[in-house]
């Protein structure tokens, strides 16, 4: 995910901070780790089974973090 400037940057990272804490102790996490690259934020997580990241991702902090940051950037290619 690439912001559009620095105040979209603070209000991502508050949302997708949240929403990584979350994931971290969501039923059937087995793993999680965020990181940036040349301006690119991006998180990778790993999960025991499909239903406990759906779980996750349809729900919760993820969905909020999904629908605050979707006016302050776009996902890289």
């Amino acid at each position: 995910f690439v912001t559009k400037d620095l105040l979209s940057t603070v209000k991502f990272l508050y949302y997708t901070t949240r929403a990584f804490n979350s994931a971290q102790i969501a039923e059937g996490n087995i793993s999680s780790t965020k990181f940036a690259a040349g301006g690119v934020y991006m998180t990778l997580t790993v999960w025991e089974d499909k239903e406990s990241m759906r779980k996750y991702y349809l729900g919760g902090e993820h969905l909020v973090a999904m629908r605050q940051t979707k006016s302050l950037g776009q996902y890289a290619k």
